[in-house]
């Protein structure tokens, strides 16, 4: 966690570089500066988030790290043996919210009345 004294132009955090100096925002408590992400978006970021590990980046990371790992993992539902690409696609398959397999896998308790299990 960086502290106000501590945050000057050019300082690197994680992604995020600090383009601009502190400054207050009306009515917050907060201390804020512009940072330039990796990626090139900029971002208003409070002073005490920088150095944080969830704030790392201006949001790309963290698409870029669910666009990688396991969020479309496919799944498979015990009782009809049909397979589906991610969770989402199995739960809007088969008329169900859709993020009721994901959650009935996580809590091992039955969606729609089927089972189901990552593969």
């Amino acid at each position: 966690m960086a502290r106000l004294k501590d945050v000057f132009i050019g300082l690197i955090f994680h992604k995020l570089t600090v383009v601009g100096y502190p400054f207050k925002r009306y009515n917050r408590k907060h201390y804020y500066v512009n940072c330039k992400c990796i990626c090139g978006k900029e971002k208003e970021i409070a002073v005490t988030h920088l150095g944080k590990a969830n704030q790392i980046s201006c949001g790309c990371y963290k698409k870029e790290v669910c666009k990688d790992n396991s969020i479309r993992k496919p799944v498979i539902c015990l009782e009809t043996g049909k397979i589906f690409p991610s969770c989402r696609d199995g739960s809007l398959n088969m008329g169900l919210n859709r993020d009721a397999i994901s959650t009935a896998i996580s809590a091992n308790h039955a969606a729609g009345g089927y089972h189901w299990k990552h593969i």
